[in-house]
């Protein structure tokens, strides 16, 4: 049996948990679904053509999730984060002319739609009075979402995809 780097830091971690005070507690709360894409439309810039990701398309269903950490400690404060990724991918075929994002498609044209809407939170609480059944706390949440829409044709794949190759070999870079 391997003793791989990524058992060690699991064993390492359970440890950690473990020896925490006995006043701290971890809660971790998974959610998980289908999600459909009922309707969407959409219109990028604000003035290009107004049309629908759902209409004439072939999507399906796609399983969801999202996950929840939450860590009390001294009984009164609390740490939560949540990540919610969530995606809807669709294929369609316009059947009509439309501009989307200073792009032209002739009617026909197959499209590949891409929908995000990515959500993280972190939240602290303070529980001011805690009793039995009742609880009355006070805290502040932070809160991400990464969000978009993206249409391609395919006479755009190519292109596209080169974009995207530069802009996330731009965005690894750490500054030294």
């Amino acid at each position: 049996m391997k003793f791989s780097a990524l058992r060690f830091s699991f064993i390492i971690l359970i440890m950690c948990i473990f020896s925490l005070s006995a006043k701290a507690q971890w809660k971790l709360d998974v959610e998980s679904g289908a999600a459909w894409n009922g309707y969407n439309d959409v219109r990028v810039p604000n003035d290009a053509t107004l049309f629908s990701l759902t209409d004439n398309n072939r999507n399906k269903a796609v399983p969801f999730f999202r996950t929840e950490l939450l860590y009390t400690f001294n009984r009164r404060h609390t740490i939560r984060a949540l990540y919610a990724p969530f995606q809807i991918n669709s294929v369609g075929t316009f059947a009509r002319e439309v501009n989307f994002n200073e792009i032209s498609f002739e009617p026909g044209t197959l499209y590949h739609g891409t929908y995000v809407f990515n959500s993280y939170r972190l939240t602290y609480r303070y529980d001011f009075l805690t009793t039995g059944r009742f609880h009355w706390g006070l805290g502040l949440t932070g809160k991400i979402r990464d969000a978009k829409i993206e249409v391609i044709g395919d006479n755009q794949l190519d292109r596209v995809n080169v974009q995207e190759i530069i802009i996330r070999r731009i965005q690894s870079r750490s500054p030294d």
